[in-house]
């Protein structure tokens, strides 16, 4: 019975995943031409979460070491400083009576703390600079208003509006409201779930603003020989769009084939 139950929660992960991936990967392909979506779509859905996957595990790599070094250096200069309480009670010990030995316990617990806040403040600044160049004095009024939206049905459904909100944080945080936490994750689960396609829907927008300012490559392929900007590539396949005339054309090219579309040049999608 624990066996068919463990089976049936990777599936539910695996499910997940893909559909996150998914979404990511609609989000990019959203900017790229319907004409040209119906041609491409399948050849470059594998390679396309192959290089997301490979840009998250590089920051995630690089934010562990650098999370491991600072959270030490932060956590030494906290022992460092429980000298002066020390010193303070022997000096005062009747207005400082905390034993060093309870201050050095609960400086303790900070390290794992400290750790994951570095960690995810390094991770979300690395792969934000590799993979997304995300830009919030750009960010448009849809996806402000959409933002606030979200923000504002979570207040609501965390109760936020209806008990105190200090309250309502305390009970969240509280140890023995295990089956609050459950209850409240239940609720949540379909909300999380929506915004977490979103964001990745999203992030798949901003892929696209960021591959396609990037600097321009030579793209030759018989007699044709363009500089282009490349979105993706699979193998032999490559799909690119050249932006040096007023125009935008897309290229698509496969071994000995060429597709081209042209199209007027649009906003970036995540400035909208």
């Amino acid at each position: 019975m624990s066996t068919k139950l463990g089976a049936i929660h990777y599936i539910k992960i695996t499910l997940v995943v893909l559909s996150l991936a998914s979404a990511h990967y609609s989000g990019f392909m959203s900017q790229v031409p319907f004409e040209m979506i119906s041609i491409t779509a399948v050849d470059f859905l594998p390679a396309f979460i192959s290089v997301f996957v490979f840009y998250f595990v590089l920051s995630y790599s690089i934010a562990r070491v650098f999370a491991f070094g600072l959270s030490q250096f932060y956590m030494s200069v906290f022992y460092s400083m429980l000298v002066l309480p020390l010193w303070l009670r022997k000096k005062w010990p009747e207005k400082f009576r905390k034993s060093g030995v309870k201050t050095y316990k609960e400086i303790t617990k900070l390290d794992p703390f400290i750790y994951w806040l570095i960690l995810g403040c390094i991770l979300v600044y690395v792969f934000n600079f590799s993979y997304l160049k995300f830009d919030y004095f750009k960010i448009g009024g849809h996806v402000k208003f959409l933002a606030i939206s979200v923000f504002v049905a979570l207040i609501f459904k965390a109760g936020f509006t209806i008990r105190n909100p200090l309250v309502v944080f305390k009970r969240m945080v509280n140890k023995r409201r295990v089956a609050y936490r459950r209850s409240l994750l239940k609720a949540f689960i379909y909300f999380l779930t929506g915004f977490s396609l979103g964001l990745s829907f999203y992030a798949g927008v901003l892929r696209y603003d960021k591959v396609v300012a990037e600097d321009a490559v030579n793209l030759k392929i018989g007699e044709y020989s363009r500089f282009v900007n490349l979105l993706v590539s699979s193998g032999g396949a490559f799909l690119a769009v050249d932006k040096s005339q007023e125009l935008e054309v897309y290229i698509y090219a496969k071994d000995n084939v060429l597709v081209t579309l042209t199209e007027k040049p649009k906003e970036p999608e995540g400035e909208k």
